[in-house]
């Protein structure tokens, strides 16, 4: 009677154990899943083995690791949406927006030319995998680009015109309206798109909201600033 009742407690306390081990298993994996760098580190690890068998050599494929800000207002967020739209361009493997392969803008405009070409009176529809732009809110529609599909195209066309080298760095008349809308002056608008990733650290935004931002991460300001005379019209 005692043997059995010792086996059934041992077995109780191995259950326990089991699921004391499950829950921190369970636990572990729902930070990893909520984790950018742990599933940035996952991707690099699949493709530089991948890339690493092909081309028969070892090391890393990428020299260095994802860099993420953070876009503390609309200014910040237009200009960091067009440098990374111009990347293909400001390269020098793509002369256009359309042929800026694997940028949402390119996306953008196939979806307008497809709406375009069912209908040249409905509404455009704009791809479901990307945050609509949109130069009026709505309950509905929360988290939209506070701009105007049209305007946002307009200007990141003209600004990867302008910072071409074999064109005049300059914004068109009929742009500056909309760099006017965000209080954006045209000429710091093209430096800070073709020097975006020198400009700015850990966060884009006023100084005002910079300071917050880095009292509130325990950080002291530094190269941040730089950007922020730029961007916000102090240095045009």
């Amino acid at each position: 009677m005692l043997l059995d009742v010792c086996t059934i407690f041992l077995r109780f306390l191995a259950a326990i154990y089991k699921q004391l081990l499950l829950d921190e298993l369970v636990e572990k994996y729902r930070d990893n899943l909520t984790n950018i760098s742990w599933f940035m580190r996952c991707i690099n690890e699949k493709i530089a083995r991948l890339s690493n068998q092909e081309d028969d050599c070892r090391g890393r494929f990428w020299e260095g690791r994802f860099k993420s800000q953070a876009l503390l207002d609309v200014k910040a967020l237009i200009s960091c949406m067009a440098y990374v739209d111009l990347n293909p361009i400001r390269a020098g493997i793509a002369d256009c927006l359309e042929g800026s392969d694997f940028t949402s803008v390119q996306e953008r405009l196939f979806a307008l030319a497809k709406s375009y070409a069912a209908d040249k009176d409905a509404i455009t529809e704009q791809p479901i995998s990307l945050a609509p732009c949109s130069a009026t809110e709505s309950e509905q529609q929360p988290a939209i680009i506070p701009m105007a599909l049209t305007a946002y195209l307009e200007l990141v066309d003209a600004t990867g015109r302008a910072i071409r080298s074999d064109k005049p760095g300059y914004i068109p008349a009929h742009i500056t309206p909309i760099l006017s809308q965000l209080d954006i002056n045209p000429l710091s608008f093209i430096h800070v798109v073709k020097n975006y990733k020198n400009l700015f650290n850990t966060a884009v935004g006023s100084m005002v909201q910079l300071r917050q931002f880095h009292q509130a991460c325990g950080k002291k300001g530094g190269k941040w600033r730089q950007g922020e005379r730029w961007l916000y019209g102090r240095a045009a």
